[in-house]
């Protein structure tokens, strides 16, 4: 069963993203966050570790998941917002 990350978004609502075992997550720089799960680009404001830090234990908390719960939300850091997919490769 595929498991799910769910991002909250300004501009493109709640997203779910699957999530696959070759994933990472990469801090470009304030404004951007690379999700490697599908080569997504994330326009950021106040983007930060922190931020980076919330996606990997949300990716952690999914993998714990037995199959039945297929979803594991990300907590958005105070003051950092995702506004949305910036590219899909």
């Amino acid at each position: 069963m595929v498991k799910y990350l769910s991002i909250d978004t300004t501009k493109s609502g709640t997203m779910l993203l699957p999530i696959f075992n070759e994933t990472m997550v990469k801090l470009i720089d304030e404004n951007t966050i690379y999700l490697g799960f599908g080569d997504f680009l994330f326009q950021c404001v106040n983007a930060n570790q922190a931020l980076v830090d919330s996606i990997n234990n949300a990716l952690s908390v999914a993998a714990e998941l037995p199959s039945t719960k297929a979803v594991s939300k990300v907590g958005i850091p105070n003051k950092v917002r995702i506004v949305g997919p910036i590219l899909e490769r």
